[in-house]
């Protein structure tokens, strides 16, 4: 069975990201989207409205972790209305790691991300190491 349009699109996406090019979920995303960030209190936790404030917290992370992350993704399945993209993640800062499995779930609307959720496996690690690596 072929993939979902959306869990294509976000797929070749997300793969484009890996490679260090954000392009195509930054066009992907539509301006006025919502990015909620898993819970705790560290500055990326909350959520974050509009495709650039949340593309410029992306940024931010990879700014404070010195451009370290690494990310496999495992899998990435959709349908008219949300994509789910499984992903290994690891990030380093002043010989600190934070390495774990995070599932981004996203709302798509008219083929475009309309808002999306992100869950990391273990928030206690996520908690300590982001409220570790801010950025500079």
């Amino acid at each position: 069975m072929a993939d979902h349009p959306n869990a294509t699109a976000l797929r070749k996406a997300w793969l484009a990201l890996v490679d260090g090019d954000p392009t195509p979920l930054y066009e992907l995303t539509a301006p006025d989207a919502t990015l909620h960030m898993c819970p705790g209190q560290n500055w990326l936790s909350g959520s974050h409205e509009g495709r650039d404030t949340a593309f410029g917290l992306l940024m931010q992370s990879g700014q404070a972790t010195r451009d370290s992350m690494k990310t496999t993704i495992h899998d990435v399945v959709g349908n008219d209305e949300h994509v789910v993209a499984l992903l290994h993640f690891s990030f380093e800062r002043d010989g600190r790691t934070l390495e774990g499995n995070e599932t981004w779930v996203s709302h798509m609307s008219d083929g475009r991300v309309t808002e999306t959720w992100v869950f990391i496996w273990d928030q206690a690690d996520a908690e300590q190491f982001w409220s570790f690596a801010r950025p500079d």
